[in-house]
């Protein structure tokens, strides 16, 4: 599901993807996982985090690098600050000395590109939560290849209301709209 693993992935973008926790799981199954996380991009020059994306990675068994994906649909407010290029605001440039509970909101940047994650046939393209909403996506992961979706979400906050069944049928509606098959991993079902 979204963001399931715990913590963020730390990576430096000058090397190449890893996530050491998840692949040791991925060597001891001998599958190959996807799974929803925060990935943390470290900027070598400064050696800080410089951005921050709601995210998903691939960790292999053999321990080869990896692929990431960082969300390109942004819950306004929650995930990003709407109109933030036009205000000057960088989540990355924030001041590290004023942390509270609302650097929380709006603090995820755009990941810069659409992933395909290869696993031997299938190639899968990833929706995150909300991102599941959006067919032009969907669509554009089709065109680039992807022969399977997978939607990550989080509906936990919904409770019972009929929010979840609903985004649920928005996952059915890309699997008809694209013809690809969709698996969706959701931490409430």
């Amino acid at each position: 599901p979204e963001t399931i693993r715990p913590g963020p992935v730390l990576w430096n973008d000058n090397e190449p993807f890893h996530d050491a926790e998840v692949e040791a799981i991925a060597r001891k199954a001998g599958v190959p996982i996807l799974y929803g996380c925060v990935i943390g991009r470290v900027d070598p020059a400064v050696g800080r985090v410089s951005a921050l994306y709601n995210g998903a990675a691939l960790a292999r068994p053999d321990g080869s690098p990896g692929a990431w994906y960082g969300k390109q649909q942004l819950v306004p407010f929650l995930e990003r600050v709407p109109f933030a290029r036009w205000i000057g605001y960088d989540p990355a440039q924030r001041a590290a000395s004023k942390r509270n509970w609302l650097t929380l909101l709006g603090n995820f940047s755009q990941g810069p590109e659409a992933t395909i994650f290869s696993v031997g046939p299938a190639r899968i393209g990833a929706l995150i939560c909300y991102e599941g909403l959006y067919p032009a996506l969907a669509r554009q992961y089709r065109r680039d290849g992807a022969n399977l979706l997978a939607v990550m979400v989080n509906d936990s906050w919904w409770g019972r209301t009929f929010f979840p069944a609903w985004h649920a049928r928005m996952s059915a509606a890309r699997a008809i709209e694209t013809g690809n098959p969709v698996i969706r991993a959701g931490n409430n079902g």
